[in-house]
């Protein structure tokens, strides 16, 4: 065994117990339903036996040290319900075939002696082999205390509390000696009954006291909360801190009225108002032990001396219509309330806007696209007595512009031009594409130099367009070609490509039945081809 603090010894013992309790009542799970591990370990016995529990002291093994006096056992028979092994030479057992995460407790007999050793649930892993270590008069007395506790039929959770304080009891020094003296003189543990039944661990204490905090709540309020944690005091030994309402110590007695969640501790009021007594019982998990004791709290359920607001309006429903161009509306709420003193007005417009103490009539702007329409608005009236709410609703309809469509397409034996537009209502923004493909092999055409998208001079600038992609050279007359308009340099398809061109114009600025012209100029060519062009407004 390779664990000896006090705390996760008491964790072994409790496994131990568990796995005593499935030899009781059933074996554990052998079939093919999970993958096995293995465990292995070490049997060691003293090499020779000499009577000393009445002649003297024993060595027992401690800190880990096996005594230089112990000797492997060979063909020791190694048990773990439902598996068996022996040792061999040097003392070393494998068990195979074994159930992860189960509580084990192996039991190791060679002749008369026998020696005990304790796996955790987490011990033996799917697929691989656990080192129990080497059995000793330690792990063996465990064995003996955890059969005990099986006998005064506590839970798992009880023994877990009670080998605390077992450890903390000198008893179980003087037993883990004992145990090592019969094993020092080749004897079976299993047949010394009395060695824990017959003198369990003594205890001189008594429960005095527990802690019982439980704030009254709040007028109108329906629920409260037992305070952390809840402390047990004793004369004998140390006090006793329990932060799990769940802790099988604890005994409560709640009134029908209320509803107690042990796992928060919150009491809940499903009843009359009033005061209801709530009593708690701290129970001692080891038999005639340190005995009990209880403290009872009352907690009163009150009505407010004075009601929460009234008759609050948050006015509505309300409508308004949206036309393109706009692309936002500003709502005048109006909302009222009845209270004691003052009034606070929070206002939730249902866009994901709130606003506090906004005063019974805010003013709030919804923006397009109004995806969220209709808008639930909730207003929430505070005063010195409490909160009420009301709900509205804001529906707002969008009417969108009517900006019509362009498409065009044209080619010659060098380029083709495709261009069409598109319309952003929100924005109130007009998009004209342009895509100039090289259609030529590069055996006939050159390549092209640029080209120009011919606008009205008297209603394009640079302060119309919004953005071009990718950038225009210029706005103006092109001499090489004799075309006023927007002029581009950079971005140019090459041979065998297409290359896009967007320019983004405020409004709507697309004309259904006048076409406009992109003239390309590649070599000493010029060549025309009809567009979608931009409007003067």
């Amino acid at each position: 065994m390779k664990i000896r603090s006090k705390i996760i010894l008491s964790l072994l013992l409790v496994s131990a117990l568990s796995i005593l309790f499935v030899g009781c009542l059933g074996l554990p799970d052998d079939s093919p339903g999970y993958t096995p591990g293995s465990i292995t370990g070490r049997i060691m016995i003293p090499n020779q036996c000499a009577s000393c529990i009445d002649n003297g002291p024993c060595l027992p093994k401690s800190n880990g040290t096996i005594p230089s006096h112990w000797v492997p056992a060979e063909e020791a028979i190694v048990t773990v319900i439902p598996h068996a092994a022996l040792t061999d030479e040097d003392g070393y057992y494998t068990l195979n075939n074994v159930e992860p995460g189960v509580y084990y407790v192996i039991t190791a007999t060679i002749d008369n002696l026998v020696l005990k050793d304790v796996v955790l649930p987490d011990g033996v892993e799917a697929g691989k082999t656990y080192d129990a270590g080497t059995a000793d008069c330690y792990s063996t007395a465990l064995g003996l205390v955890v059969e005990y506790l099986m006998d005064s039929e506590l839970t798992t959770e009880e023994i877990g509390v009670a080998l605390d304080m077992y450890m903390q009891d000198t008893a179980f020094d003087e037993l883990v000696e004992t145990v090592c003296c019969i094993i020092e003189d080749c004897g079976n543990v299993s047949s010394y009954c009395c060695l824990v039944d017959c003198d369990p661990p003594g205890f001189t204490c008594d429960a005095t006291s527990i802690s019982l905090n439980i704030p009254d709540p709040d007028c109108d309020e329906l629920c409260t909360t037992i305070s952390k944690p809840l402390t047990v005091r004793f004369e004998g030994k140390d006090d006793v801190v329990i932060n799990d309402f769940n802790d099988p110590r604890l005994d409560w007695d709640i009134p029908g009225a209320i509803d107690f969640t042990e796992s928060t501790g919150e009491l809940c009021l499903d009843g009359s108002l009033g005061t209801y007594n709530i009593r708690v019982t701290y129970v001692d998990p080891i038999p005639d032990s340190c005995g009990s004791v209880s403290r009872t709290v009352p907690v009163t359920f009150s009505a407010c001396s004075c009601p929460p607001p009234t008759d609050v309006d948050s006015g509505g429903p309300y409508s308004e219509t949206v036309i393109c161009p706009d692309n936002e509306v500003t709502v005048n709420f109006v909302g009222s309330a009845t209270g004691s003193g003052a009034l606070t007005y929070d206002w939730d417009f249902g866009d994901g806007t709130i606003l506090t103490d906004a005063g019974p009539s805010p003013s709030h702007t919804y923006q397009y696209p109004f995806t969220g329409s209709p808008y639930t608005v909730t207003l929430t009236v505070t005063d010195e007595c409490g909160s009420d709410v009301d709900t509205t609703t804001v529906e707002v309809e969008y009417v969108p512009c009517n900006c019509g469509e362009c498409e065009s397409y044209s080619e010659n034996d060098c380029f083709s031009v495709e261009s069409w537009t598109s319309y952003d209502g929100g924005k109130n923004q007009t998009t004209f594409h342009i895509e100039i493909c090289d259609i030529d092999d590069g055996s006939s055409c050159s390549g092209l130099s640029h080209w120009v998208l011919e606008t009205d001079a008297s209603c394009i600038s640079s302060s119309d367009i919004v953005s071009a992609t990718p950038a225009y050279t210029s706005i103006g007359s092109d001499g090489s070609t004799g075309r006023y308009g927007i002029k581009w340099e950079n971005g140019l398809p090459g041979t065998g490509e297409c290359k896009e061109f967007k320019i983004v114009l405020e409004g709507c600025r697309v004309d259904e039945l006048n076409k406009y012209e992109a003239i390309l100029k590649y070599g000493t060519t010029v060549s025309i081809f009809d567009v979608c062009g931009p409007t003067c407004n």
